[in-house]
């Protein structure tokens, strides 16, 4: 399976970059650009991509992999092109190849390169290389991470590539594979060339089979001895169920899951992470969640394996990390409690069956919170988080953000004057999708119709009702309180 997927935004960065090198009126805003991500996330698909262009521009460019050739060989094929006062092209793939001593000769060699004006330099790698050596060059680069592909653009690619790939069947390597483009091409070469129907269970297993095996053992932990193979596996696996931890929650997940692997004491686990991000590059540290996490793409293969295979023992560290995940939340106040809020429903999600009582224990922690910053902050965070939505299901899902609506009016109609015109406007910026205005009355009016959309009539009226003789909320609004009333009103009688 070939081709770009849902790359429109990467493939114009690097159009215009071309472009721009070649055009010497014109200066480079991204002369280095690094693409970073998982193993088969599609790096090096754009890199020859960028490298097709140069030849059918006849625009010179040298292409190195750092797995096989040294760095100075790359810099000094490099610097012998710039020297020709003629635009070029530096492709380097596999830069976390390079040892930290390798990294300094780039970096050095970079540095020097691209000071010239007349380099466009692209570079690939599993994780972020920064370059904080050199301020100047860490100032010109660019750096993507590569996601998995969305869902439309997967599916509409699906239906033409194969007669064989059913509506039903793109839905499930989508819903397998999230996205990861290498796990695709595995699962879809697998559904055409070898028969197997991931809707029938003799299908499933030997799919998942082959889909860990060349994905996880041929590639992401290939460097990996046969005799450590077991331990890492294991332990990506384990790692993949909690969306974040920290080393205490890798001791106690071991301690109990893995135990076979546990490590002599609590100072031995802080060299851990990194132990397993040499061999395989898939954990890092993630600074919005405050914790380490398993790369998503990778996470998934993990997660969907433990429920085909292991059932029964997913169900029970959900369990355990719903438990932890809530013994955080109450020893903590502020951002912290609400984050580790965030955890707890999303593991109790898979750890209660029934979907009332998860919608009571919702209602619960909802109803319990009572400043203002803390429901700004989960109402945020709750609409960003897709994962989380789809654990608790549509249902729960609409009913959480519906009660989160309700109880925020309630508390901000608690507050001083002087703190709730912030307060407002923060609200309705967050109930509308990719805010592109400071206009609160263009915000407000669009936040109100998608309310309208999103809750019942019943819902949606009390919460206008409750808005609509606020002196704070006339004030915001200006000149224009009267016209936008009047819509919000003819929409809800439109329903």
């Amino acid at each position: 399976m070939e081709g770009f997927i849902n790359r429109n935004e990467e493939l114009t960065l690097l159009a215009e970059a071309v472009d721009t090198l070649q055009d010497r009126q014109r200066l480079l805003r991204t002369p280095v650009v690094e693409f970073y991500g998982v193993e088969g996330i599609g790096k090096t698909t754009l890199l020859q991509k960028v490298a097709s262009w140069c030849r059918e521009k006849q625009l010179s460019y040298v292409w190195a992999d750092a797995k096989k050739h040294p760095p100075q060989q790359f810099i000094n094929e490099a610097r012998v092109l710039v020297e020709k006062e003629e635009p070029v092209v530096a492709i380097l793939d596999s830069l976390e190849a390079a040892n930290e001593g390798q990294l300094h000769e780039i970096e050095d060699g970079l540095h020097d390169l691209v000071e010239r004006n007349n380099l466009f330099v692209l570079l690939a790698s599993r994780s972020i290389q920064r370059f904080e050596k050199t301020r100047s060059l860490a100032r010109t680069l660019t750096a993507r991470l590569l996601k998995p592909l969305k869902r439309d653009a997967c599916l509409e690619f699906l239906g033409s590539y194969h007669s064989a790939i059913t509506p039903e069947i793109r839905n499930a390597i989508f819903e397998w594979t999230r996205g990861y483009p290498l796990a695709m091409n595995v699962m879809t070469d697998a559904i055409v060339q070898d028969h197997l129907n991931p809707l029938e269970a003799s299908g499933q297993q030997l799919l998942i089979q082959l889909i860990m095996q060349k994905v996880v053992q041929d590639k992401l932990l290939a460097s990996v001895s046969a005799a450590d193979f077991a331990r890492f596996e294991t332990l990506l696996s384990l790692f993949s169920v909690p969306r974040r931890f920290n080393l205490i929650l890798m001791q106690d997940l071991i301690n109990n899951f893995a135990s076979q692997y546990s490590l002599e004491n609590s100072m031995a686990y802080i060299t851990l992470p990194s132990t397993i991000n040499r061999a395989g590059g898939v954990l890092n540290w993630d600074l919005e969640r405050s914790g380490y996490c398993i790369d998503g793409p990778v996470r998934n293969l993990f997660l969907l394996r433990y429920q085909f295979e292991q059932g029964q023992e997913y169900h029970a560290i959900h369990e355990f990390l719903a438990e932890k995940n809530k013994a955080y939340m109450q020893s903590v106040t502020g951002s912290d409690r609400i984050r580790y809020l965030r955890e707890y429903l999303y593991h109790l999600a898979f750890s209660i069956a029934d979907r009332a009582s998860l919608r009571s224990i919702i209602e619960k922690q909802i109803e319990d919170i009572k400043r203002p910053d803390d429901f700004l902050q989960l109402y945020e965070e709750f609409l960003r988080d897709e994962e989380l939505q789809e654990a608790l299901g549509k249902d729960n899902a609409s009913f959480a953000i519906s009660l989160m609506r309700r109880n925020y009016i309630k508390v901000y109609c608690h507050l001083p004057a002087e703190d709730r015109r912030g307060s407002l406007k923060q609200f309705f910026s967050y109930t509308v999708s990719n805010v592109k205005t400071d206009d609160f009355s263009r915000i407000f009016e669009e936040g109100m119709r998608q309310i309208i959309k999103q809750e019942s009539g019943a819902n949606a009226t009390k919460l206008y009702t409750e808005l609509r003789d606020d002196e704070e909320l006339r004030s915001m609004l200006e000149e224009h309180y009267e016209a936008v009333m009047a819509r919000i009103e003819h929409d809800l009688q439109e329903g």
